[in-house]
């Protein structure tokens, strides 16, 4: 060992070739130079455990530092076995005990490992830590501005619902005031009318799931799944028959859920209306298939269209706001999903290849 501390200048200067070489972009060779001295001080001075030396304090600091320099881990680690190398080429010329060399190095090896093993460890926790702080700094990101499309939610509500509320009155005054005879000509026209009203009202309702400071807040009550299903359809059918779209219903109808009724129906109709968009460039062959299956725990409804697949870049994100392959779409009907699905201790979720998409539904099952 007292031969390796007298040529350490030596083996410093074998390093920065050795580095220069596969590191030409590192430029503080006087850095490297005074972190490679008492690199060597921790690693010859065999009689001082490693994580008792002095120098080893100087480990986190040193990790951090290149951690936020972004320099990778796997360099730091490249760069010890160089200086493992260095010291093993200043040995290799001169003639010493065999033996002796061979528990040097052995000392040497192991004290290295030591060495590497704190810098993975130390390395790991500070990225750990910066990765933490950038989730929640994201997340801080993310709150603000479903926090933003909240107050945009209540505002708008507050706007619409009125004069769709005197709208509403206005017809419910029209129906009580027209004869039998005007009803079967004007009838027709004002139950569409109506059911616009509602296809307004429950987009209404979805924009405010992101609303903190609801205007009315539906309580949850018990409804029959097919029940659900079918008032929603009466809205769509009209559009799919228009599309020449082939739908197949397969519900489990007398099942029970305990459900906000109109946001639900807002995010099944958000679904099929995604699907009836799906499918417009689709020539012929449209098919739209809602169907339900249950499990102990849940009831799972599946609403699956033949339109293309979702490309595999949004699918991450695909329930985010602004996130959308529309070239008109907003990117808030499926993160108004998500947010409805949550509240009614629900969720979705989707699998999608090039011969079908499928958003599944699932709600905690009824139990007494």
């Amino acid at each position: 060992m007292l031969f390796l501390h007298r040529h350490i200048n030596q083996i410093l200067e074998q390093w920065s070739l050795s580095m220069k070489k596969e590191y030409p972009e590192y430029k503080d060779i006087e850095r490297m130079h005074r972190n490679g001295r008492h690199y060597l001080e921790l690693i010859f001075d065999i009689q001082t455990p490693v994580e008792s030396h002095p120098v080893y304090e100087k480990v986190p600091d040193w990790c951090r530092n290149i951690a936020e320099k972004g320099v990778p881990v796997v360099h730091a680690l490249h760069g010890s076995h160089l200086l493992r190398e260095a010291v093993i080429q200043i040995l290799s010329p001169y003639d010493h005990d065999r033996a002796e060399i061979c528990d040097v190095m052995a000392a040497i090896r192991s004290r290295v490992d030591s060495f590497d093993r704190a810098v993975v460890h130390f390395y790991w926790e500070y990225a750990s830590l910066k990765m933490k702080e950038q989730d929640r700094r994201l997340d801080e990101l993310h709150e603000d501005k479903i926090n933003l499309i909240g107050k945009m939610a209540a505002s708008m509500a507050h706007e619409i619902r009125n004069p769709l509320t005197s709208i509403k009155g206005f017809i419910s005054l029209m129906r009580g005031q027209l004869s039998e005879q005007s009803l079967e000509h004007v009838g027709k026209y004002m139950d569409i009318i109506e059911n616009e009203f509602e296809n307004i009202q429950m987009q209404i309702t979805g924009f405010l799931s992101f609303s903190k400071k609801r205007v009315i807040e539906e309580e949850s009550s018990d409804i029959a799944l097919g029940q659900l299903i079918e008032s929603v359809l009466v809205l769509v059918k009209p559009r799919m028959i228009n599309e020449n779209i082939d739908l197949a219903v397969d519900i489990q109808c007398d099942v029970l859920l305990h459900v906000q009724k109109v946001p639900i129906q807002q995010v099944l109709s958000n679904l099929i209306n995604n699907g009836i968009d799906a499918l417009k460039d689709k020539h012929d062959g449209k098919t739209m298939r809602i169907y339900s299956r249950q499990d102990e725990k849940r009831t799972y409804v599946m609403i699956a269209n033949n339109g293309p697949e979702i490309p595999r870049e949004l699918r991450d994100s695909l329930f985010e706001p602004f996130v959308t392959s529309k070239l008109d779409g907003t990117g808030l009907g499926l993160a108004i999903c998500k947010q409805i699905m949550k509240k009614n201790n629900g969720d979705i979720d989707f699998v999608s290849d090039k011969y079908e998409t499928t958003f599944i539904l699932s709600f905690l099952n009824n139990t007494p």
